[in-house]
């Protein structure tokens, strides 16, 4: 019962983590419909595995990752050599 509950609570707090990062998005882009990055994972395998000891671990559970229209993560492996993006810089 309670692993129900924390899915489902994780499930809300992904949805509303994407709309503030869509809202905050057009707040920086001025509105602007701009490029979409994509990222296709499992809501209930979906786990983070970096620890203090080894903290560059992929997470368990992200299937697909695109970015500018080009997979940086395809079934659940890295795509080597593969940088499409580019970084974005804040005054926050």
């Amino acid at each position: 019962m309670a692993n129900g509950v924390i899915r489902i609570l994780a499930l809300w707090l992904i949805a509303s983590a994407v709309q503030a990062a869509e809202d905050f998005t057009l707040e920086l882009s001025g509105g602007r419909v701009m490029d979409a990055d994509i990222t296709v994972f499992d809501p209930l395998t979906v786990e983070d595995q970096a620890t203090y000891q080894n903290p560059y671990q992929p997470s368990a559970g992200i299937r697909h990752v695109i970015v500018n229209g080009v997979f940086v993560v395809r079934d659940e492996q890295f795509v080597e050599n593969t940088f499409p993006g580019r970084r974005i810089s804040s005054s926050l």
